[in-house]
């Protein structure tokens, strides 16, 4: 468990960071937690799994969940996430980025 909050937490410093400087601290709060929900949901888990879903159907999948839920930055995030294959460790940003 130690090694998913060692990759969680600078993803959270940056998300932090972001919303202090814009003042949107509670957006983010927001944003993040729907995001750790959605990743949470146990089909979306299956479908994050599932190493036969292209990324960019993944990508596009979740942030349909999501809607216009997520700003531009939330957006990104989770465009990254998706990326590098991290999708699955939004709990786990939330839980910092709350800390």
């Amino acid at each position: 468990m130690a090694e998913i909050s060692t990759i969680a937490r600078p993803y959270a410093v940056a998300a932090f960071k972001l919303g202090k400087e814009s003042k949107s601290l509670a957006k983010w709060s927001e944003m993040l937690g729907l995001a750790a929900a959605v990743a949470s949901d146990a089909k979306m888990r299956a479908y994050i799994e599932n190493p036969k879903v292209l990324s960019s159907d993944l990508q596009d999948a979740f942030l349909k969940v999501c809607g216009n839920q997520l700003n531009e930055g939330g957006q990104n995030l989770i465009k990254v996430l998706v990326e590098y294959g991290r999708l699955s460790i939004l709990p786990a940003i939330t839980s910092a980025f709350e800390e």
